[in-house]
């Protein structure tokens, strides 16, 4: 099959759960014999990279703003690919989904994936709000098959009558024994911080998390907060301001990739995600999959995937107060204790939300909406 992906920011690096989940099941499906070609925009995705591990990468322009980047360039790839030879155009998120109407003109089968409620960020105003729900209908109407990620969103289209595929995310199963020299040279030591790692955004509430963290008084303990701007700039100087008075307690580390990454989940002592809004976050997933114990809002997506107490805790995600008393009590847990949990979670990954079963079931839906073209 030859397969084409719109709707990310760029690659290699992943900017985001859309990019993890585009480059783990592409990387896949080239491996399996099949022909998968990502667009990606100029800022995000350095020119002269042509390929990434077998995926094939289209730059196309686009005008870089919060609310041009996304649909200029996704309209350019939706334009570009009714030209191309694609059996697949898969469009990922409800805003650029709002042009699959175009790459209907080609051959191809279309299909989308829905990640979350986007309108719902707190970065949107009244109109980019009323766009991106008018990019869900069409997410929903316009192509041969839709895909959901968590399964309340699956219930929550249904409920309004849409047929909808529920194909989570997932992730790879890291070794054990990862080690800890890239996170001691950011000055910490392992099992000593509580890691918050998402994309500095309003409704992923890293400013509870900072709240929260303040009105402890372990002066070993760090916070740690991975993840950078997501057209959030001013938020992002907020935050960093909000967490001024504690000094080197509360570590910005920016975005992190490859082994940083993997180091700073591994040696947690609590992973935290008070998110208002989420589809199914990849960051919880990889979090669990290193056997962290994991403390998050009690929201749909962190509901289907978190048994409260067995494979990681919920706090209440409409009570600060609840979470900070939580966040407290788990970390002055019995550590017997957080290392089952944690085991618990890396058991619930490797059985639920693996990276092979997933393509296996994209693949199967590519295969089925061909066979009814």
């Amino acid at each position: 099959m030859r397969v084409a992906v719109v709707g990310v920011k760029g690659l290699p690096h992943t900017y985001s759960g859309v990019e993890t989940h585009v480059r783990e099941v592409g990387t896949r499906l080239v491996k399996r014999g099949h022909e998968v070609t990502v667009y990606v925009r100029p800022q995000y995705s350095a020119r002269d990279v042509q390929c990434d591990d077998g995926i094939r990468l289209i730059h196309l322009p686009t005008i870089r703003s919060k609310h041009l980047d996304a649909s200029i360039h996704s309209f350019l790839a939706a334009l570009h690919s009714v030209g191309m030879d694609y059996h697949i155009i898969h469009f990922h998120t409800i805003g650029p989904g709002f042009f699959a109407p175009v790459s209907r003109l080609s051959r191809a089968r279309i299909v989308t994936t829905i990640h979350r409620f986007d309108y719902l960020s707190g970065k949107w105003g009244w109109f980019a709000r009323a766009c991106l729900r008018l990019g869900e209908q069409v997410s929903l109407r316009v192509p041969h098959a839709t895909i959901v990620v968590a399964p309340f969103l699956q219930t929550h289209y249904q409920q309004w009558g849409h047929q909808v595929e529920y194909i989570p995310n997932g992730v790879p199963i890291p070794p054990r024994g990862i080690g800890a020299a890239e996170v001691q040279g950011l000055g910490l030591t392992a099992n000593q911080y509580v890691l918050f790692l998402g994309r500095l955004v309003p409704e992923k509430r890293p400013n509870w998390a900072i709240d929260a963290f303040e009105e402890m008084h372990d002066s070993a303990m760090r916070l740690v907060i991975a993840g950078g701007s997501s057209a959030t700039d001013e938020y992002v100087r907020e935050l960093k301001a909000l967490a001024r008075p504690l000094g080197d307690r509360i570590i910005f580390t920016g975005p992190v990739y490859g082994r940083l990454k993997d180091e700073l989940l591994a040696n947690a002592r609590l992973f935290i995600l008070p998110s208002a809004l989420e589809g199914l976050p990849i960051t919880l997933l990889e979090a669990m999959s290193h056997g962290r114990p994991c403390l998050v809002s009690d929201i749909p997506p962190h509901r289907d995937v978190i048994r409260e107490g067995e494979n990681g805790f919920l706090h209440d995600g409409a009570n600060f107060a609840h979470l900070r008393d939580r966040m407290s009590e788990i970390l002055h847990a019995d550590p017997e204790t957080l290392s089952n949990v944690g085991e618990s979670a890396r058991e619930t990954v490797v059985k639920g939300y693996d990276w092979e079963r997933v393509v296996d079931q994209i693949e199967r839906l590519y295969e089925r909406v061909l066979g009814e073209g």
